[in-house]
Protein backbone atom coordinates (compact mmCIF):
# COMPACT_ATOMS: atom_id res chain seq x y z
CA UNK A 1 0.00 0.00 0.00
CA UNK A 2 1.68 3.38 -1.23
CA UNK A 3 -0.98 6.25 0.07
CA UNK A 4 -3.12 6.90 2.87
CA UNK A 5 -5.16 4.37 4.03
CA UNK A 6 -4.66 1.82 0.95
CA UNK A 7 -4.77 -1.56 1.51
CA UNK A 8 -3.41 -4.97 0.37
CA UNK A 9 -5.23 -8.24 2.01
CA UNK A 10 -4.29 -11.55 1.14
CA UNK A 11 -3.28 -10.61 -1.91
CA UNK A 12 0.37 -11.28 -3.99
CA UNK A 13 1.87 -8.94 -6.42
CA UNK A 14 -0.43 -6.46 -6.02
CA UNK A 15 -0.81 -2.43 -5.41
CA UNK A 16 -3.58 -0.30 -3.73
CA UNK A 17 -2.27 2.67 -5.04
CA UNK A 18 -5.24 5.25 -4.44
CA UNK A 19 -6.07 6.22 -1.21
CA UNK A 20 -8.80 4.18 0.61
CA UNK A 21 -8.19 1.36 -2.50
CA UNK A 22 -7.85 -1.93 -1.75
CA UNK A 23 -6.93 -5.10 -3.35
CA UNK A 24 -7.94 -8.11 -1.61
CA UNK A 25 -7.95 -11.95 -2.64
CA UNK A 26 -6.03 -10.89 -5.52
CA UNK A 27 -2.74 -11.63 -7.72
CA UNK A 28 -0.63 -8.88 -9.91
CA UNK A 29 -3.64 -6.78 -9.77
CA UNK A 30 -3.96 -2.80 -9.05
CA UNK A 31 -6.38 -0.08 -7.46
CA UNK A 32 -5.12 2.99 -8.65
CA UNK A 33 -8.46 4.95 -8.16
CA UNK A 34 -9.39 6.49 -4.85
CA UNK A 35 -11.82 4.32 -2.95
CA UNK A 36 -11.48 1.68 -5.45
CA UNK A 37 -11.03 -2.11 -5.12
CA UNK A 38 -10.24 -4.97 -6.49
CA UNK A 39 -11.56 -8.45 -5.04
CA UNK A 40 -10.65 -12.09 -6.07
CA UNK A 41 -9.09 -11.21 -9.28
CA UNK A 42 -6.20 -11.84 -11.53
CA UNK A 43 -3.76 -9.47 -13.26
CA UNK A 44 -6.58 -6.88 -13.89
CA UNK A 45 -6.38 -2.91 -12.92
CA UNK A 46 -9.16 -0.34 -11.37
CA UNK A 47 -8.34 2.65 -12.18
CA UNK A 48 -11.44 4.31 -11.65
CA UNK A 49 -12.95 6.14 -8.80
CA UNK A 50 -15.27 4.62 -5.99
CA UNK A 51 -15.25 1.89 -8.43
CA UNK A 52 -14.40 -2.32 -8.26
CA UNK A 53 -13.44 -5.20 -10.38
CA UNK A 54 -14.53 -8.64 -9.03
CA UNK A 55 -14.15 -12.42 -10.21
CA UNK A 56 -12.20 -11.23 -12.94
CA UNK A 57 -9.07 -12.11 -15.41
CA UNK A 58 -7.13 -9.66 -17.03
CA UNK A 59 -9.27 -6.38 -17.07
CA UNK A 60 -9.39 -2.98 -16.72
CA UNK A 61 -11.80 -0.42 -15.25
CA UNK A 62 -11.09 3.00 -16.24
CA UNK A 63 -14.81 4.30 -15.20
CA UNK A 64 -15.53 6.07 -11.90
CA UNK A 65 -19.43 4.68 -9.73
CA UNK A 66 -18.89 1.38 -11.84
CA UNK A 67 -18.61 -2.20 -11.13
CA UNK A 68 -17.16 -4.40 -13.59
CA UNK A 69 -15.91 -8.07 -14.03
CA UNK A 70 -14.27 -9.67 -17.06
CA UNK A 71 -12.16 -12.60 -18.23
CA UNK A 72 -9.22 -13.59 -21.08
CA UNK A 73 -6.92 -16.14 -20.72
CA UNK A 74 -4.22 -13.93 -22.45
CA UNK A 75 -2.32 -10.55 -22.80
CA UNK A 76 -2.18 -7.57 -20.23
CA UNK A 77 -5.00 -6.15 -18.81
CA UNK A 78 -7.87 -4.82 -21.11
CA UNK A 79 -11.15 -2.63 -21.13
CA UNK A 80 -11.52 -4.67 -23.90
CA UNK A 81 -11.80 -8.22 -21.40
CA UNK A 82 -14.72 -7.13 -19.82
CA UNK A 83 -18.19 -8.93 -20.38
CA UNK A 84 -20.29 -6.92 -17.97
CA UNK A 85 -20.21 -3.27 -16.17
CA UNK A 86 -23.00 -1.73 -13.54
CA UNK A 87 -23.03 2.29 -13.48
CA UNK A 88 -24.29 3.58 -10.26
CA UNK A 89 -24.59 7.05 -11.82
CA UNK A 90 -27.13 6.22 -14.19
CA UNK A 91 -28.24 2.78 -13.53
CA UNK A 92 -26.71 1.43 -17.63
CA UNK A 93 -26.10 -2.65 -17.19
CA UNK A 94 -23.62 -3.65 -20.15
CA UNK A 95 -23.40 -7.22 -21.04
CA UNK A 96 -21.38 -9.46 -23.57
CA UNK A 97 -23.57 -12.64 -23.14
CA UNK A 98 -26.69 -13.83 -22.39
CA UNK A 99 -29.70 -13.13 -19.97
CA UNK A 100 -31.56 -16.35 -18.89
CA UNK A 101 -34.33 -16.28 -16.37
CA UNK A 102 -35.15 -18.88 -13.92
CA UNK A 103 -38.60 -18.21 -14.10
CA UNK A 104 -41.91 -19.10 -16.55
CA UNK A 105 -42.79 -15.59 -17.30
CA UNK A 106 -43.17 -15.42 -20.84
CA UNK A 107 -43.32 -11.44 -22.40
CA UNK A 108 -41.89 -8.38 -22.78
CA UNK A 109 -44.42 -5.59 -20.77
CA UNK A 110 -44.77 -1.88 -20.44
CA UNK A 111 -47.04 -0.25 -18.01
CA UNK A 112 -49.50 2.52 -19.24
CA UNK A 113 -51.30 4.77 -17.55
CA UNK A 114 -55.10 4.22 -17.46
CA UNK A 115 -57.40 6.47 -19.40
CA UNK A 116 -59.87 5.76 -16.28
CA UNK A 117 -58.93 5.47 -12.48
CA UNK A 118 -59.17 1.98 -11.68
CA UNK A 119 -57.61 -1.36 -12.11
CA UNK A 120 -58.16 -3.24 -15.47
CA UNK A 121 -58.26 -6.76 -14.82
CA UNK A 122 -55.18 -9.33 -15.88
CA UNK A 123 -55.87 -11.12 -19.11
CA UNK A 124 -58.05 -8.26 -20.73
CA UNK A 125 -57.07 -7.00 -24.43
CA UNK A 126 -56.38 -3.65 -24.55
CA UNK A 127 -56.42 -0.46 -27.17
CA UNK A 128 -55.38 3.09 -26.83
CA UNK A 129 -56.56 6.30 -26.75
CA UNK A 130 -54.32 9.33 -27.22
CA UNK A 131 -51.63 7.83 -24.78
CA UNK A 132 -53.91 6.18 -22.47
CA UNK A 133 -55.39 2.96 -22.13
CA UNK A 134 -58.16 1.10 -21.95
CA UNK A 135 -60.08 -2.54 -22.50
CA UNK A 136 -60.32 -2.48 -26.25
CA UNK A 137 -63.71 -2.55 -28.05
CA UNK A 138 -65.65 -5.22 -30.30
CA UNK A 139 -62.89 -5.78 -33.64
CA UNK A 140 -60.80 -3.08 -32.51
CA UNK A 141 -57.13 -2.85 -32.85
CA UNK A 142 -55.49 -3.83 -29.56
CA UNK A 143 -51.49 -3.08 -28.35
CA UNK A 144 -51.33 -6.19 -26.07
CA UNK A 145 -52.78 -7.88 -23.21
CA UNK A 146 -52.99 -6.97 -19.31
CA UNK A 147 -50.07 -9.23 -17.94
CA UNK A 148 -49.08 -10.93 -14.92
CA UNK A 149 -46.05 -12.55 -16.38
CA UNK A 150 -43.84 -9.92 -17.95
CA UNK A 151 -40.28 -11.11 -17.39
CA UNK A 152 -39.38 -7.54 -18.29
CA UNK A 153 -41.26 -4.61 -17.23
CA UNK A 154 -40.36 -1.04 -18.08
CA UNK A 155 -41.99 2.32 -16.81
CA UNK A 156 -42.12 1.13 -13.66
CA UNK A 157 -39.88 4.29 -11.41
CA UNK A 158 -39.38 1.86 -8.49
CA UNK A 159 -36.64 4.86 -7.23
CA UNK A 160 -38.14 8.16 -7.75
CA UNK A 161 -40.34 10.17 -9.62
CA UNK A 162 -40.11 9.75 -13.40
CA UNK A 163 -39.37 13.21 -13.97
CA UNK A 164 -36.60 13.64 -11.50
CA UNK A 165 -33.95 14.31 -14.53
CA UNK A 166 -34.38 16.58 -17.28
CA UNK A 167 -34.67 15.31 -20.55
CA UNK A 168 -34.64 17.17 -24.09
CA UNK A 169 -37.80 17.22 -26.56
CA UNK A 170 -36.63 13.75 -28.36
CA UNK A 171 -36.84 12.07 -24.31
CA UNK A 172 -32.89 12.19 -24.22
CA UNK A 173 -31.41 12.95 -20.99
CA UNK A 174 -29.77 16.22 -20.03
CA UNK A 175 -26.94 16.27 -18.86
CA UNK A 176 -24.48 19.60 -17.13
CA UNK A 177 -20.78 19.74 -15.63
CA UNK A 178 -20.70 20.54 -12.07
CA UNK A 179 -17.06 20.59 -9.17
CA UNK A 180 -17.26 16.83 -8.25
CA UNK A 181 -18.54 17.34 -4.42
CA UNK A 182 -16.78 14.21 -3.49
CA UNK A 183 -13.38 15.17 -4.71
CA UNK A 184 -10.67 15.20 -1.87
CA UNK A 185 -7.42 16.83 -2.53
CA UNK A 186 -4.21 14.20 -2.77
CA UNK A 187 -2.13 14.40 0.42
CA UNK A 188 1.63 13.18 1.17
CA UNK A 189 3.23 12.66 4.45
CA UNK A 190 4.78 16.14 6.45
CA UNK A 191 8.11 16.01 5.88
CA UNK A 192 8.50 18.44 8.39
CA UNK A 193 7.06 17.06 11.09
CA UNK A 194 8.83 15.85 14.30
CA UNK A 195 7.26 13.22 16.83
CA UNK A 196 6.85 14.77 20.07
CA UNK A 197 7.45 12.18 23.18
CA UNK A 198 5.35 8.83 22.45
CA UNK A 199 4.67 9.61 19.11
CA UNK A 200 5.43 6.99 16.25
CA UNK A 201 5.78 7.48 12.44
CA UNK A 202 2.11 5.90 11.98
CA UNK A 203 1.51 9.75 13.77
CA UNK A 204 3.05 11.14 10.83
CA UNK A 205 0.05 14.03 9.41
CA UNK A 206 -0.39 13.79 6.05
CA UNK A 207 -1.23 16.94 3.88
CA UNK A 208 -2.69 18.16 0.47
CA UNK A 209 -0.86 18.86 -2.20
CA UNK A 210 -3.36 20.39 -4.47
CA UNK A 211 -5.79 23.21 -4.01
CA UNK A 212 -9.36 23.55 -4.74
CA UNK A 213 -8.39 25.25 -7.85
CA UNK A 214 -7.82 21.09 -8.77
CA UNK A 215 -11.14 20.30 -8.34
CA UNK A 216 -12.35 18.29 -11.86
CA UNK A 217 -15.76 19.34 -13.13
CA UNK A 218 -17.86 16.28 -13.62
CA UNK A 219 -20.57 15.35 -16.02
CA UNK A 220 -24.05 14.42 -14.48
CA UNK A 221 -27.63 14.17 -15.10
CA UNK A 222 -29.72 17.71 -14.94
CA UNK A 223 -31.67 17.61 -12.03
CA UNK A 224 -35.76 19.25 -12.35
CA UNK A 225 -36.12 21.69 -10.26
CA UNK A 226 -39.55 20.53 -9.76
CA UNK A 227 -38.29 17.45 -7.88
CA UNK A 228 -38.73 16.92 -4.15
CA UNK A 229 -36.57 14.50 -2.59
CA UNK A 230 -39.16 14.63 0.92
CA UNK A 231 -42.01 12.98 -1.54
CA UNK A 232 -42.28 9.62 -0.89
CA UNK A 233 -42.02 7.75 -4.55
CA UNK A 234 -44.73 5.29 -5.24
CA UNK A 235 -43.83 2.51 -8.15
CA UNK A 236 -46.14 2.59 -10.65
CA UNK A 237 -46.72 -1.51 -10.09
CA UNK A 238 -47.84 -0.48 -6.64
CA UNK A 239 -50.74 1.93 -8.27
CA UNK A 240 -53.05 -0.70 -10.36
CA UNK A 241 -55.55 1.60 -10.51
CA UNK A 242 -53.62 4.34 -12.12
CA UNK A 243 -51.19 2.19 -14.09
CA UNK A 244 -51.22 -1.06 -16.02
CA UNK A 245 -48.68 -3.07 -17.30
CA UNK A 246 -49.42 -4.15 -20.98
CA UNK A 247 -47.32 -7.38 -21.91
CA UNK A 248 -46.04 -6.18 -25.74
CA UNK A 249 -44.81 -9.29 -27.23
CA UNK A 250 -44.55 -12.79 -26.22
CA UNK A 251 -46.66 -15.73 -24.03
CA UNK A 252 -49.19 -14.39 -22.48
CA UNK A 253 -52.72 -15.59 -20.68
CA UNK A 254 -55.96 -14.04 -22.37
CA UNK A 255 -59.59 -14.02 -21.00
CA UNK A 256 -61.29 -15.14 -24.07
CA UNK A 257 -65.46 -16.61 -24.82
CA UNK A 258 -66.16 -20.04 -25.41
CA UNK A 259 -64.98 -20.08 -28.70
CA UNK A 260 -61.07 -19.89 -29.05
CA UNK A 261 -59.34 -23.45 -29.47
CA UNK A 262 -55.65 -23.88 -29.83
CA UNK A 263 -54.82 -23.07 -32.99
CA UNK A 264 -57.15 -19.95 -33.53
CA UNK A 265 -56.48 -16.48 -34.42
CA UNK A 266 -58.02 -14.38 -31.43
CA UNK A 267 -59.71 -11.02 -31.65
CA UNK A 268 -61.36 -8.47 -29.12
CA UNK A 269 -64.87 -9.41 -28.59
CA UNK A 270 -66.15 -6.73 -25.78
CA UNK A 271 -64.92 -4.93 -23.23
CA UNK A 272 -61.53 -6.63 -23.91
CA UNK A 273 -62.72 -10.15 -23.78
CA UNK A 274 -61.02 -12.35 -26.56
CA UNK A 275 -63.05 -14.48 -29.22
CA UNK A 276 -62.05 -16.12 -32.36
CA UNK A 277 -60.91 -14.13 -35.51
CA UNK A 278 -61.41 -15.50 -38.96
CA UNK A 279 -58.55 -13.66 -40.06
CA UNK A 280 -54.96 -13.54 -38.85
CA UNK A 281 -54.28 -11.31 -35.64
CA UNK A 282 -51.48 -10.93 -33.82
CA UNK A 283 -52.62 -13.50 -31.13
CA UNK A 284 -52.76 -16.81 -31.53
CA UNK A 285 -54.39 -19.26 -29.24
CA UNK A 286 -51.76 -22.27 -28.07
CA UNK A 287 -53.33 -23.54 -24.93
CA UNK A 288 -56.58 -23.52 -23.35
CA UNK A 289 -55.64 -23.58 -19.34
CA UNK A 290 -59.13 -23.23 -17.91
CA UNK A 291 -62.49 -23.70 -19.47
CA UNK A 292 -64.88 -21.64 -20.10
CA UNK A 293 -67.30 -20.91 -16.92
CA UNK A 294 -70.24 -19.14 -18.15
CA UNK A 295 -67.68 -15.66 -17.57
CA UNK A 296 -64.54 -16.33 -19.57
CA UNK A 297 -61.59 -18.85 -20.13
CA UNK A 298 -58.47 -18.72 -20.01
CA UNK A 299 -56.04 -19.26 -23.09
CA UNK A 300 -52.29 -19.33 -23.26
CA UNK A 301 -51.39 -17.51 -26.46
CA UNK A 302 -48.19 -16.18 -27.83
CA UNK A 303 -48.48 -12.36 -28.82
CA UNK A 304 -46.32 -11.14 -32.14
Amino acid sequence: ASLEHAQVNASQGSLAEGRRSQVNASSDSIASGERSQVNASTISTQNGRNSQITSSMRVANNDDYALSGGYSLTGDASTANMTWTIWSTLGNVYIAGIVHSGTPFGDYGEYFENLKKGEIDVGLLIALEGAKVRPAKKDEDFIGVVSGTAGIRLGDTPFCWQGRYLVDEWGRKVFEEIKDPDWEPKKVPDEKWKPKKGQTEADRPMIPIETEEDRPLIRVQKENPDYDPKRKQVSRSERPEEWTLVGLLGQVYVRCDDTVKPGDFVKSKAKGIGTKSEEKTRLRAMKVTKEYDGNYSIVYCLLL
